[in-house]
Formats: C-alpha cells, structure tokens, sequence
C-alpha cells in the first residue's frame, strides 16, 4: 500500500503569496603577489605587489564599486526603503580600500547608513588556509579583528515604509 499524496497547499486568503528576494552582494579583492624569485630570498621580505594592487583597486571601486553603491541607495530612496539587500566585503579588500581608494569605502559607509543594508560576516584573506598544515596559519587571527570603527548608524533616518495593499512591510 502507497501513502496518499499530500495536498497542495491551501492558497492564502488575502491576494497572492509574495516573496522577498534579498539580493546579496560579496566584495572581495585579493592582494597580488609580486614577482618572487630565487635570488629575491633573504634580500626583499616584500610579497605583494603594492603598485599593481593600487591600480587595480583603484580602477575597480572607479568602475564597479563607487557606481554601484551609488545606485543602490538610489534604489533605496526610490522605494521609500522597500528596496533591502545584503553586502558583504573581505578584510582585504577593506584593507586596499582603505589605503588606495577611500571613496569606495565611503560608498559601503552611505550604504550601511540607509538602515536598509545588512552588512554581514566575511572572511579576512578567502585563502586557503585549510591546506596548511600548522594548527593556526599566521593570517587566521584576522579574521577576528574587528572592522574598522565605522558610524553607520542611519544619517538620515530611512523614510517611513508604508504598509499599503502592494507591499508588505519587511519580517
């Protein structure tokens, strides 16, 4: 004997079902290593490659990240705060962009303070540090330093979300 096939579910009583999306938005940039080679060994401790690492820093919150903060508060007044979604941003790209392109941090900033951005949890290098075989790879402390002191408590207050017929205000 089969089981009977469980019914649908009942459709709600008030108007179609909605659904929210949140979009999420993961932001990383990685330092880049610089040439390294045999005879580099106990003369030059650099790893990195600052200058590229500015450059490309600098092109991407030109091109990318300062543009796209700024449309999404846009989109944030726009929707009288309706509009909600989620950014996430690696240590080291915080780090760059804190050294070589400030206006890209101030984005993330005036963002946060919209009130309607979840700011959530991201990993300091995205390396992969499970590979080592060390009980603790040195940059894994990092990862618990705190981000830098940032205000972003909202300035201004986000605008009044209305509870209408066509929106249903945020759980």
């Amino acid at each position: 004997m089969s089981a009977p096939a469980p019914r649908p579910p009942a459709p709600p009583a008030a108007g179609p079902a909605r659904t929210s999306v949140v979009p999420y938005f993961q932001v990383h940039q990685p330092f880049r290593l610089r040439r390294y080679t045999y005879f580099d060994i106990g003369v030059d401790a650099r790893w990195f490659d600052d200058a590229e690492n500015e450059r490309i820093v600098r092109r991407v919150a030109e091109r990318c990240y300062v543009p796209a903060n700024a449309l999404l508060v846009r989109l944030v007044h726009e929707t009288e705060g309706r509009f909600r979604c989620a950014v996430s941003v690696s240590g080291t790209a915080l780090e760059q962009m804190e050294r070589w392109a400030p206006e890209a941090l101030d984005g993330f900033v005036a963002l946060a303070r919209t009130g309607c951005v979840e700011v959530l949890g991201e990993t300091s290098h995205h390396s992969l540090a499970f590979l080592a075989d060390d009980d603790e790879p040195p940059h894994l402390p990092d990862h618990a330093k705190p981000t830098p002191q940032v205000d972003t408590a909202p300035h201004p207050a986000p605008a009044p979300i209305r509870a209408d017929a066509s929106h249903s205000p945020p759980r």
